[in-house]
């Protein structure tokens, strides 16, 4: 079935369109002009039917758009498209060849589409998004500045939970250099009154030697106790940790006569930070003496005076791939409603004796080595920590530090799961 459009009905629909139209012969002279194109270009469409577009344009615009009809003319290009602005307005502008059934080009038709609000609403788009850009990077730097400033204090606190913990062992430090210093006093004493006895001088000159290298090594401990919290990951004999542990506490126990049993029959190399592990069990040992300390003051009347029965137990498994240390006390237990809390920041149940840190950096330090801690506690009866650190492995020590720098921002940022 063929259907017809007359002329009429064709130029009415070109005079309807929401579209500017102009139709030139192969080279340029206007043959139709739509009212909307007459409004958009400003000219009265009776003078210019019949004129060349050549001539619509300023002198020196003329060569390109000459050179432009060749190019539609000799079929190089058969399409153009521009977005050009028209007083106050932009319109796309688009440029086809119309061509007769045989592929001649016959013809050029223009078709001027008025975008002027697409325009504006993409500048204000453009400029809504600059505003919300700027906005977001002003309120991101914030953020990261917040941040950072949270880190820092949130290692501050870490530390001065760790200065704290010196800070108890003041009186240590006291008996454990005093009494060295009290002895190699006596001993130059003696050589200063028989400076003639060689046997005598080598005797006490030995002795004092002795005393020196244990003050020595209690500064050690001290010293690499309390240094600045940085990772670094390596071989570690998880039983000389421990017992550089014990040594820091030992004055502690003896004073509160407490007994420490340690079972480090496994001697066990694991990937760690030799500073931080020690920080663990120094931390573990202490909260055992506290525990111990607090059930006696509930019942002075079952307190422990003579060393009988209060104890910690320290001891050492090989748990297949893993390093097991349990840390045993006869305290006064944890109520089980409390247990879930105990790695939490800042719970305590020391009240005004407590930061509620100690557990927390532990759980931390235990993380960032791979590693796993869980507790079992009786009420009255004592607790038991279990901690597990995977065995060392060459292979595995460049993968431990990239996990100390992705676990640590971790830890610090609260996203452990405890």
């Amino acid at each position: 079935m063929s259907i017809e459009i007359s002329k009429k009905q064709l130029m009415q629909i070109l005079e309807t369109l929401d579209v500017g139209v102009i139709y030139t012969d192969i080279d340029g002279n206007m043959l139709y002009i739509n009212e909307l194109a007459e409004e958009i270009r400003a000219i009265d469409r009776e003078d210019k039917l019949g004129t060349n577009v050549i001539d619509c344009h300023a002198i020196k615009g003329r060569p390109h758009v000459k050179k432009l009809l060749d190019d539609f003319k000799d079929g190089s290009v058969d399409h153009r498209h521009r977005l050009v602005r028209i007083r106050d307005k932009f319109f796309d502008n688009k440029y086809l060849v119309v061509r007769e059934p045989g592929g001649e080009p016959s013809g050029i038709v223009l078709m001027s589409q008025d975008v002027t609000e697409k325009i504006q609403l993409k500048k204000k788009l453009d400029e809504h998004y600059q505003t919300l850009e700027y906005e977001i990077g002003k309120k991101s730097n914030e953020i990261e500045a917040r941040y950072e400033e949270m880190m820092k204090m949130q290692q501050r606190l870490m530390h001065s939970e760790k200065m704290s913990s010196v800070g108890q062992f003041v009186s240590i430090i006291a008996h454990e250099v005093n009494n060295p210093l009290d002895g190699i006093k006596n001993c130059l004493q003696e050589i200063k009154e028989e400076p003639d006895n060689l046997e005598q001088t080598k005797k006490y000159s030995s002795l004092a030697l002795d005393a020196l290298t244990k003050i020595e090594e209690v500064t050690r401990l001290i010293l690499n106790y309390a240094r600045p919290d940085n990772y670094y990951m390596d071989e570690v004999s998880i039983k000389e940790v421990i017992e550089e542990s014990i040594k820091f506490a030992q004055y502690k126990l003896t004073r509160n006569n407490i007994h420490l049993d340690a079972a480090l029959d496994h001697d066990i190399s694991v990937n760690g930070s030799r500073q931080h592990l020690a920080q663990v069990f120094v931390n573990m040992i202490m909260n055992s003496i506290d525990a111990i300390n607090e059930k006696r003051d509930r019942s002075p009347e079952n307190g422990n005076t003579n060393g009988s029965s209060d104890y910690v137990r320290i001891s050492i498994q090989d748990c297949g791939e893993h390093a097991c240390i349990k840390v045993v006390d006869s305290g006064c237990g944890i109520a089980t409603e409390n247990v879930n809390e105990l790695f939490k920041p800042f719970y305590t149940t020391k009240q005004e004796k407590g930061t509620g840190l100690g557990l927390y950096i532990c759980f931390n330090i235990v993380y960032i080595h791979n590693g796993k801690i869980s507790v079992n506690s009786t009420p009255g009866k004592g607790t038991c920590f279990t901690i597990h650190i995977p065995k060392y492995s060459y292979s595995d020590v460049g993968k431990s530090m990239e996990r100390v720098s992705e676990l640590k921002d971790r830890v610090l940022q609260g996203y452990i799961e405890q």
